[in-house]
């Protein structure tokens, strides 16, 4: 194909008045320019070679210039190519112009594209399109480096790959390429695209990106400003303006197909995340059709997989189209995006291996490589409009982040842990973020945790942050203030009462019900009486709670709620009557709301009993205090128990292992205990030394026992010195427990001590074995150390304070303080103390709160300790801080 354009080269025509010119500054040909990228487009995308030929009117010569994307550049107003003055259309180039015609445009193939420099192959109108959604075919590669000035698309997938040192390399090197800053004060329009792009990802700062939507030169430039506002307001949750934003171009139909059905995809995702399924299926099906009329590139194709991925989610959950959603997912965009997650985890296993030989060290914040390549991996997803690879980048990300901030040593960690819990939660990836929530609390800092459940809103949420959002009030609810719990309580009831409307592919995926309870029972904690009363109605008003599914989440609120509120006898008679209309099935709820109120309501404690005369030994666990029953009752379950003891033993010599939901021995030994006269001791005994005993049958009985061995017979003292003598001498610790057991870890250890069995030597071998096993022995050492009541032994403890296992530092925190509030001076006590009260989880200065709530001594140490778990941000942690409870060695 020939395009001729003619003129005076001597007069004042267009087409000879811009002079191309070599550095020297002699003129090597002429510059023709277009304002639009169409007309280049066109012919670069023709199927035969086309040239452009300027004829001089005044000479009758004509020079020519081949039309490549190599050849096209962007001037930031337009396009332009050289057209040489060296070739001319005469019998010398003949040769040069016969190549050209035999010439086609190759086919495409993206095998070795890796070294592709400056978009080859990718038509002046696509490369902003291209530079964002696969910016390896536009983007200089690594190792080329840095001897040739770049352009504004080039530096624009530099940002896109998150090279943003490379970019300033360039910027370094070459004049003609600007530093961000530079860029945006930049006459050239695609050059303040790039540092508004820029300020997008370093900063989260989407004004500079909106403003270029008006002034952009094209409908392709406008397009991708667009597509970046739109989709950096999503990641602010900022929906309704993306979709203003969006549709606002949409309506302009100046697009080309393929950057018309780029806008469209992008606005099916806004539609699908504001729960409007019919608009976001009719958006992705007029995409699909709409680049099927634009040429084949991995562009296109990353939008058609996007389109297709759009209907498959607008779909009923079991009409999607399965099949088309996965084939048109398998792009080569997608592939480029994995080697960004390869590349990403090779460079994290180098780190994490190089900390692990304690070679290196691991940092946070920019300038990471692995975060670099996770960035760009989601970035391109989320260009792209590919949700679901968007939420899964996000969320590696956010998990790395985590991950390295626990061993961050630069004082970034929490702040960068905030960040990592705000990812998670808009990439909707609800366990991960359970799990780190969980994680913050038992480790620290929760600081972030409570900047990430605070910034949660009671009101209408978009379906990817529905189940985190809940999540967030169940696992963290304690951690609001008083109006926002009460705030987020009342969205809570309004979900399960259907007071809220609830997005049709959420209420289809997710039992809101449920979750909203549980999501109740989390805040409830930090909410104000007003509302406890209200959850008592609720619950009241309810019953009976027919779905057999909600009774963890009932059973959860039942003694969550404050004693204040069963105060009134009419409170408790309307509470009782509710509890006794739960049978069968649902016989838990009502054991739960009879034993609620069981100490200050006889009629709810006769109910019990009766439930324990029939067998019932979870009422038995309900009841409290047993030394009440009265001596018939306590025989008859004292009688059952024994029988479910002897079924163990029989078990095990059998070789089976039977799951309890009740810890049989332990109630057995708080029943001998209340009515010695009727008590039975040998299946205790015979358990408690039984070898293949795992230690969810005997761990239980020997922590009662070793704390109330002044109430054993004596007969029953010396039975189980014999029963505990095998343990005692053993040398090495017992096999482990069977899949889904727990181990006997330290427990006979207790036990012997308490009865006064062990030998220094063997004290000493128990301490040492415990103190260098796992977790479970590590923390039952910390008991152990409690049993010998040696001041000798609390550094020990303030060692343990820094365990990696939540649970060893609890059990270490809750004897340190035990041991900070005796009326001898323990200064090593003291000093673990304020450390321990001062912790920025939340489990270790509640175990503070739990040691201290019944003491009487309140030394400076304590009185500071007291005050500052008085100030933790948890109402958990608070409100033990206020408690004084005291335990009973006759309560099962």
């Amino acid at each position: 194909g020939v395009q001729v354009k003619s003129g005076s080269a001597s007069g004042s025509s267009d087409y000879f008045r811009s002079p191309c010119k070599n550095p020297d500054g002699v003129v090597e040909g002429w510059w023709h320019r277009e304002r639009e990228s169409k007309h280049f487009d066109a012919w670069i995308r023709h199927g035969l070679a086309v040239i452009l030929v300027l004829h001089d009117l005044d000479t009758s010569t004509s020079y020519w210039a081949q039309v490549t994307p190599e050849d096209v550049r962007s001037t930031g107003k337009g396009f332009k190519i050289c057209v040489p003055a060296s070739q001319v259309i005469d019998e010398e180039h003949l040769p040069a112009l016969l190549e050209v015609a035999a010439s086609k445009r190759a086919p495409a193939s993206w095998e070795g594209s890796a070294w592709l420099r400056s978009g080859a192959a990718v038509s002046p109108g696509d490369r902003l399109r291209h530079a964002l959604l696969v910016p390896r075919l536009v983007a200089p590669h690594r190792n080329v480096g840095f001897a040739h000035a770049i352009g504004p698309e080039e530096a624009l997938a530099l940002l896109a790959q998150v090279r943003i040192a490379d970019l300033d390399h360039f910027a370094s090197r070459h004049s003609s390429v600007p530093s961000l800053e530079e860029a945006g004060r930049s006459g050239s329009w695609q050059w303040q695209l790039v540092a508004a792009y820029g300020a997008v990802l370093l900063d989260g700062d989407t004004t500079a990106v909106t403003g270029l939507i008006s002034s952009a030169p094209g409908p392709a430039e406008r397009t991708a400003a667009t597509v970046v506002a739109a989709c950096a307001l999503l990641e602010d949750e900022k929906y309704a303006q993306a979709l203003q934003l969006l549709t606002a171009e949409i309506d302009r139909d100046e697009a080309e197909p393929a950057d018309f059905a780029w806008l469209l995809v992008q606005r099916a995702r806004v539609r699908t995340e504001l729960a409007d399924d019919h608009g976001a299926g009719e958006d992705a099906a007029l995409a699909r059709i709409t680049v099927l009329l634009a040429p084949k590139d991995p562009t296109t194709s990353a939008v058609a997989a996007a389109a297709a991925e759009s209907i498959f989610r607008a779909a009923p959950w079991d009409e999607g189209e399965l099949e088309a959603f996965i084939t048109a997912s398998d792009t080569a965009a997608s592939w480029w995006r994995t080697q960004n997650l390869a590349s990403a985890y090779e460079q994290a296993m180098d780190r994490t291996f190089d900390h692990w030989a304690q070679t290196g060290s691991i940092g946070l914040g920019q300038g990471n490589p692995v975060y670099n390549e996770l960035e760009a991996a989601r970035w391109t997803a989320n260009l792209s409009a590919h949700v679901g690879a968007w939420r899964a980048c996000t969320s590696l990300l956010a998990r790395q982040i985590l991950l390295d901030a626990e061993q961050d040593q630069d004082g970034q960690g929490d702040e960068e842990s905030g960040n990592a819990l705000g990812l998670l939660r808009i990439s909707g990836d609800v366990s991960a973020l359970t799990k780190a929530v969980q994680q913050l609390r038992r480790l620290g800092p929760v600081a972030p945790v409570v900047r990430t459940v605070r910034s949660v809103v009671a009101q209408s949420w978009s379906v990817r942050a529905f189940r985190a959002h809940l999540e967030l009030w169940e696992h963290a609810g304690d951690l609001l203030e008083a109006p926002a719990a009460d705030a987020a309580a009342a969205h809570c009831t309004a979900l399960f009462n259907g007071g809220v409307q609830i997005p049709p592919s959420v209420s289809a995926n997710t039992d809101v019900a449920h979750h909203a309870l549980l999501a109740l029972g989390g805040v409830l904690e930090a909410a104000t009486t007003t509302v406890h009363e209200q959850v008592r109605d609720l619950l009241v008003a309810r019953a009976p709670w027919a779905r057999p599914a909600l009774a963890q989440p009932v059973v959860q609120l039942i003694f969550r709620l404050a004693d204040d509120v069963f105060h009134a006898p009419s409170a408790r008679d309307e509470w009782r009557k509710a509890a006794l209309r739960h049978t069968g099935e649902l016989n838990g709820i009502c054991v739960a709301m009879l034993g609620r109120i069981a100490h200050t309501d006889s009629e709810a404690r006769t109910a019990l009993i009766e439930q324990i005369k029939a067998g019932d030994f979870a009422a038995l666990a309900a009841v409290g205090e047993v030394t009440t029953l009265g001596a018939d009752v306590g025989q008859h379950a004292i009688s059952r128990l024994t029988q479910e003891i002897r079924a163990l033993l029989t078990g095990l010599d059998q070789g089976q292992w039977r799951m309890r939901t009740i810890d049989d021995a332990r109630a057995l030994a708080v029943l001998n205990i209340a009515y010695p006269q009727h008590a039975r001791w040998d299946e205790i005994v015979e358990l408690v030394g039984h070898p293949e005993a795992p230690g969810d049958y005997k761990r239980g009985v020997c922590l009662l026992l070793s704390r109330n061995t002044e109430q054993i017979p004596d007969q029953v003292r010396e039975d189980l010195a014999t029963a505990l003598r095998r343990a005692v001498d053993s040398a090495t610790p017992p096999a482990g427990p069977p899949s889904g057991f727990t181990e006997v870890g330290g427990a006979e250890s207790w036990l012997a001590t308490a009865l006064g069995l062990l030998t220094p030597e063997q004290q000493a071998a128990w301490r040492a074995r415990l103190l260098t096993g796992n977790w479970q022995q590590r923390a039952d050492a910390v008991f152990l150390i409690h049993l010998l009541h040696r001041p000798e032994d609390t550094p020990l403890l303030l060692a343990l304070l820094s365990d990696p296992h939540h649970r060893v530092r609890i059990e270490a925190a809750y004897e340190i303080a035990s041991r900070a509030k005796q009326e001898t001076p323990d200064l090593d006590a003291r000093a673990g103390l304020r450390r321990a009260a001062s912790d920025t989880s939340v489990v270790i200065p509640q175990a503070v709160a739990q040691a201290l709530a019944d003491t009487t001594i309140l030394n400076e140490d304590v009185q500071d300790a007291i005050a500052t778990v008085k100030n933790h941000p948890s109402a958990t942690v608070r409100r033990l801080a206020c408690r004084r409870t005291r335990s009973s060695a006759t309560s099962p």
